[in-house]
């Protein structure tokens, strides 16, 4: 399941904190190489990447699964709405004779 959300600099923040980490070691989980650019996210100067996106995306579930509480319930926190890619995948029908 991949979620796809816009992540505004508040949310940013609150989940570094709720984390627990500095803004490098945030940095770093993100896929960035400076702490610089969290401050940059944080303030609203920079706009994640999409692959920052799908880092905040996995690590806001994370952080859910860890706490056992919804995302909504973590403060600055938006509720997520969940997409799901499916790929080609055979299905066999009811009845089809095996």
């Amino acid at each position: 399941m991949i979620t796809r959300k816009r992540w505004e600099p508040d949310e940013i923040k609150a989940l570094r904190k709720r984390m627990k980490l500095t803004q490098a070691e945030f940095a770093e989980r993100l896929g960035y190489s400076r702490r610089g650019t969290v401050t940059d996210l944080e303030k609203g100067r920079y706009a994640p990447s999409g692959p920052a996106m799908l880092h905040l995306d996995r690590l806001a579930r994370e952080v859910e699964e860890a706490a056992d509480v919804e995302v909504d319930e973590l403060p600055g926190m938006k509720k997520m709405i969940p997409i799901v890619f499916v790929r080609d995948v055979e299905v066999d029908e009811p009845g089809a004779g095996s």
